[in-house]
């Protein structure tokens, strides 16, 4: 009897999450934000790169490899986002068999309903590999929660759970790390302490195994020398650009910057993301920065997070979550809403400490929050007969609003973006659709909205992108400007095939930049201002 009732569980978490994924995506419209744009470009062999490749750079090598080949094999199919899709399918699987083991009934249901409007639509729509890292991490979590007393389950069930949570790694580790704290932390409240054996053994494989494939994937990049050198350059990159590392006063700050072997103008380039050269840009130089610059003491930088966070609070997606958690804890006891109250200020805690010593992006933040949603709807029960007989219709009144909500947002944000993709897509066709040029695209001056996440990667073969962004320094763009015959950016940029496409300010930035460090005299002729400035490079004197 148990076995047809896991079984029958099993069937419909798979059927429903099949289902309200296909129900989102053909009323929603999902879209990248600009680093998933990048790395479907990376996948599928487009725009900034000449070829299917695996370093994906925030995701496991190991996924890199089977995405990239899948592009070799059917290179029109839109296989990156595909696989992100597949794998929150899978999540949802798991989270809803949680819920739904110990019996399917109509009102489980409805709460794996719920629980996915408010935090699967979010998920879905933004689709990201981080948020979907987080996902899926922590619907092995769940699973593993599930093993806290042994007496749950079996060994699929603990399999699933070590399983789900290594792929959640592989799509990029850093959330996993944090899954994993987050349930260790609910696994010992809910066990006072003492958690069952099978639960250690859980938590171990699937921490070895996440450590396994991310040795490997180190080992990928420094056995190749390209790579090895763009994995010890990037980390300190968004130090400086993104968390604030080596501020400082005018005077200050010039001392810094000779004493890092920069110009006030190669500082400037920098902070808007250009670093293309590898010597003036070196990690050693990035170091020396950071070391002459006095840091922001840890009092400031929480107080500076604290003001960040009004920006979390504005997230109707947020709002649409905790909206739905006293429904879902309508059955609870007592340890339960506890355990639901500790994740919740674990999440506001660790929320406000990514805004005082690094960005606390939406992909990040909606995670850790719906985190303790996922706990209450695995543990959900019936609700007690006669307790606060009013707690329930406004326990559903408040869920339906939630529900309305996120519905509501990611549907406006979703159809936005598609407006936006049409548009931007026409706009930048002449720069897009000619394989013999290449584009040099400025900090966020290409439109990567135009990079759809489930449609065909056919518009974008033509594309031939150097994007200033954090791709700059990688191989993949080394060997790009080696098709065209050039050496670095500064001998491309005078490349009467390449266009830059800038804002007026960049030229004469670039221009000081090649006279500093190639004793070169670059001029750039603005070829149009409308609908956006693009430019052409020559060495002064050429015809």
């Amino acid at each position: 009897m148990q076995e047809h009732t896991s079984r029958r569980a099993l069937a419909t978490s798979v059927l429903l999450s099949a289902g309200l994924i296909a129900l989102s995506l053909a009323l929603f419209d999902p879209f990248f934000t600009n680093d998933g744009a990048v790395m479907a470009m990376i996948a599928s062999g487009t725009g900034v790169a000449m070829r299917p490749d695996e370093h994906l750079v925030f995701t496991n090598v190991l996924v890199g490899r089977v995405v990239a080949a899948l592009y070799g094999r059917a290179p029109d199919v839109p296989w990156y986002g595909l696989h992100l899709v597949g794998v929150q399918a899978a999540a949802w699987t798991g989270l809803f068999h949680v819920c739904l083991a110990p019996g399917v009934t109509l009102r489980r249901v409805a709460l794996c309903v719920l629980a996915y409007g408010v935090v699967g639509l979010a998920v879905l729509v933004n689709l990201q590999f981080s948020s979907t890292a987080f996902l899926v991490a922590m619907a092995g979590a769940i699973l593993w929660l599930d093993q806290v007393d042994g007496a749950s389950g079996g060994g699929p069930r603990a399999v699933g759970a070590a399983l789900l949570m290594a792929l959640g790694s592989l799509e990029r580790f850093d959330p996993f790390v944090l899954v994993l704290a987050f349930a260790g932390l609910a696994g010992l409240i809910v066990a006072r302490g003492r958690p069952a054996r099978r639960w250690w053994v859980i938590g171990a494989c699937a921490t070895m195994l996440a450590l396994v494939s991310f040795a490997y994937d180190r080992q990928a990049y420094r056995e190749d020398a390209g790579w090895r050198a763009f994995r010890e350059f990037i980390p300190l990159l968004p130090e400086i650009t993104d968390y604030g590392r080596a501020d400082a006063g005018e005077a200050q700050l010039a001392t810094a910057l000779q004493r890092a072997g920069w110009s006030e103008n190669d500082h400037r380039l920098f902070m808007q993301w250009f670093h293309a050269d590898p010597e003036v840009y070196s990690a050693d130089a990035l170091r020396r920065l950071m070391r002459e610059v006095p840091q922001t003491g840890p009092v400031r930088r929480i107080w500076n997070g604290a003001q960040r966070l009004g920006r979390v609070v504005d997230n109707p997606a947020l709002w649409a979550m905790l909206l739905a958690l006293p429904c879902l804890l309508l059955g609870a006891g007592r340890r339960l809403r506890a355990l639901v109250g500790v994740l919740l200020v674990a999440a506001l805690a660790v929320t406000l400490l990514l805004a005082a010593f690094r960005k606390a992006a939406p992909q990040v933040y909606l995670p850790l929050f719906a985190f303790p949603v996922c706990v209450a709807l695995a543990a959900s029960g019936a609700p007690v007969p006669g307790r606060a007989r009013w707690r329930q219709p406004l326990a559903i009144a408040l869920a339906l609003a939630g529900l309305a909500i996120s519905v509501a947002h990611q549907h406006r944000e979703g159809s936005v973006e598609r407006v936006r993709a049409r548009v931007l897509r026409d706009r930048y066709a002449p720069v897009t659709g000619t394989p013999q040029q290449l584009v040099v695209a400025w900090f966020n001056a290409f439109p990567f909205e135009v990079v759809r996440p489930l449609e065909p990667p056919t518009r974008l073969r033509s594309l031939r992108l150097f994007s200033l962004g954090w791709s700059q320094r990688t191989p993949l763009a080394r060997d790009l400007l080696a098709s065209f015959g050039s050496s670095d950016l500064i001998d491309a940029l005078a490349d009467p095939r390449t266009v830059l496409l800038a804002p007026p300010v960049a030229p004469p930035l670039l221009a000081r930049f090649a006279e500093e460090h190639r004793a070169l005299r670059l001029r750039f002729s603005p070829e149009q201002t409308d609908p956006f400035a693009t430019f052409r490079g020559r060495v002064a004197g050429d015809r």
